[in-house]
């Protein structure tokens, strides 16, 4: 450890019970640079110290509590895991996987700004530097914020580099954002205006021409669609933190049944909108009209990983496509 004054450091450790966390404990206890070791785990130390100050938190599917623990700290060491073969598959993926993006999206938003001489410190560049590359990341589009002698930080975003597109490339992609348009809720439709916007500032003037007078248009506008009493954003929010939905879903014939599902996917259709997600009820995934639902509960993560059902649901498509099914019976 180096870079920060005789006392200065504030440190987080999450896990500090096992092997990797224990040394990374009394390490950090013994540092001269370090002033408090907040540790963070499922169970209690059996130790004390007067840099030491504990945490419990039993369930790291949902951090949120630890929000206010995690603001103005220097350094954060995670540790928390478990053995291969200790536990099932299941239970280690969201040990080593579920459990380490939750805090992380936690700690993110707990961030605090870091000064320009604190990263060239870090990094072993000049101050010079630092503040170029943070220029040039800027300029990228890169979500940084802040300023000289405050500090930086990146605000929550994602950011492309620079791309060079064909002429049919740039075609592909303002009609894929022409469709999101007449298609899209109120969140897409804003979201496509912003990257239409955005793509068009950095087109030269032949791309600037031909996004005006497009070549390629996408069918009809839709009619509306029907009004959903469950908010679809509340649905977006249970399949991006991956959490069971709890539902009432009335089906075209009137018939209400109480279904638990793992929402895996929005759809964007001609006349309405679904949401596919692997239903436990059937056993088996299912596509979900919004405007049917008419109460959604979000409940804990489910136990699995969006990518393997998304990949499992292509499957179930094609067997189900080859024998003249189809998903949309609930």
């Amino acid at each position: 450890m180096s870079g920060p004054a005789a006392g200065r450091t504030h440190l987080v450790l999450v896990g500090a019970t096992g092997m990797v966390g224990g040394y990374a404990l009394r390490y950090a206890l013994e540092h001269p640079a370090v002033e408090r070791v907040i540790v963070i785990g499922r169970r209690t130390l059996g130790i004390s110290h007067t840099k030491l100050n504990e945490i419990l938190h039993p369930n790291f599917s949902d951090c949120s509590a630890l929000a206010e623990s995690l603001l103005h700290q220097d350094a954060t060491i995670f540790c928390l895991g478990a053995y291969t073969g200790s536990v099932s598959d299941t239970e280690f993926h969201t040990i080593t996987v579920d459990y380490t993006v939750e805090f992380a999206r936690v700690l993110h938003a707990s961030s605090h700004a870091v000064t320009a001489a604190a990263l060239a410190r870090e990094l072993q560049v000049s101050e010079r530097t630092i503040y170029r590359d943070l220029s040039e990341l800027a300029a990228q589009g890169a979500p940084v914020q802040g300023e000289a002698g405050v500090g930086y930080m990146l605000r929550p975003g994602l950011f492309l580099p620079p791309l060079m597109l064909t002429e049919d490339e740039t075609e592909a992609v303002l009609l894929g954002l022409r469709y999101v348009d007449q298609r899209g809720d109120d969140v897409l439709t804003k979201a496509a205006a912003n990257a239409h916007a955005k793509i068009l500032a950095v087109l030269p003037h032949e791309g600037q021409i031909a996004a005006i007078l497009p070549m390629t248009i996408p069918g009809p506008k839709a009619n509306g669609f029907p009004d959903n009493k469950v908010p679809l954003n509340a649905l977006r929010s249970a399949i991006r933190t991956c959490r069971r939905l709890a539902i009432c879903y009335v089906n075209g014939e009137g018939h209400q049944t109480q279904r638990v599902i793992w929402p895996i996917q929005l759809g964007f259709m001609d006349s309405a909108r679904v949401v596919t997600g692997w239903c436990e009820l059937r056993k088996a995934f299912r596509f979900f009209r919004t405007d049917r639902i008419s109460s959604a509960e979000i409940r804990d993560r489910y136990p699995a990983r969006r990518a393997d059902l998304i990949r499992d649901f292509h499957a179930q498509l094609s067997d189900e496509h080859s024998e003249g099914k189809s998903p949309d019976r609930n």
